[in-house]
């Protein structure tokens, strides 16, 4: 009987011992598997925007799928707003001037020439709201507010000395 057990595990590709105990195999007597490819990285899902037109502020689950800044935006407002994008990206068509719409790539110079101009923007209107403080300074100078005399002490009458 124990040569027949063994035969036929054999041909059913064991190695001619039948395990004694139930659950999984030990690692000697698993099948080695040959080569395993291996599972390519998921794709991170791109940033969800702001629904509501012309914003392009990240969107977030605890808004509701709003910016921050239209958190306050009535839901049957933010599903026009969604319906009104779906439609133009099925189209193809902006919704403003009827024109194609443009390539991913084609935005970010544009995009970037935009950052630059405010950053010049910025540094100029610091650089001028310094100059009008100092020409203020010199223009007139602050005057300093002058402490009140002192009150006169009141006068004690003064007990005569005893001799």
């Amino acid at each position: 009987m124990e040569r027949a057990r063994t035969a036929v595990a054999a041909a059913l590709g064991g190695n001619g011992r039948v395990p004694g105990r139930r659950g999984r195999p030990p690692k000697s007597l698993a099948p080695a598997t040959t080569w395993v490819a291996a599972k390519k990285p998921r794709k991170k899902a791109p940033k969800q925007l702001c629904p509501v037109p012309g914003c392009k502020n990240p969107a977030a689950p605890v808004f509701g799928m709003v910016c921050a800044d239209h958190k306050g935006v009535p839901k049957a407002k933010i599903k026009k707003y969604r319906q009104a994008r779906r439609d133009q990206k099925q189209n193809g068509v902006s919704a403003s001037d009827g024109v194609k719409r443009k390539a991913r790539g084609a935005g970010k110079k544009a995009r970037k020439a935009g950052k630059a101009n405010k950053t010049a923007a910025r540094k100029k209107t610091v650089k001028l709201k310094v100059k009008v403080k100092a020409k203020a300074k010199l223009a007139k100078p602050r005057a300093k507010a002058k402490a009140a005399p002192p009150a006169p002490a009141p006068a004690a009458t003064a007990a005569p000395a005893a001799t």
